[in-house]
């Protein structure tokens, strides 16, 4: 009895499967968005350094307008320092919505990416990528 061989599946149905609409797509949006909601109605969104980087974001914004408040104190050494991205979009978002806002969105921001990044990802890999990317987004926090 000879073996039979399975039929190959070209790459490009493979991503056709990934593009495509998942049937899992209003619950994952709304588990997203029950997330990000509940952020922004924290009074603040706890962390390890508290409020620290949105002072240093404040410092740093101070300094960049050529604000006098903090140039006796401190100076920029480098306009690229660690967690630059983060500093600047605080400095950015703050002129709207103030600094504590600023970081709640930037968690939001943080939040929407990885579970949409988890979601491709899965999707592509295996077609229980729907049910994997709604279970996955349980486990942002």
């Amino acid at each position: 009895m000879p073996i039979a061989s399975r039929e190959k599946v070209p790459l490009e149905s493979t991503r056709r499967g990934a593009e495509s609409g998942g049937t899992l797509l209003i619950p994952f949006l709304l588990l997203v968005g029950a997330y990000c909601i509940w952020v922004l109605m924290l009074p603040l969104f706890p962390s390890l350094d508290g409020s620290l980087h949105l002072y240093y974001a404040s410092v740093l914004g101070s300094l960049l307008s050529g604000s006098n408040v903090f140039s006796g104190y401190y100076f920029i050494r480098h306009i690229l320092p660690p967690y630059a991205l983060h500093y600047y979009f605080l400095i950015a978002t703050a002129h709207f919505f103030g600094y504590v806002v600023a970081d709640k969105l930037l968690v939001c921001l943080i939040f929407v990416v990885t579970a949409f990044g988890f979601r491709y990802l899965a999707r592509y890999l295996v077609p229980s990528g729907d049910l994997l990317s709604l279970l996955a987004v349980s486990l942002l926090l």
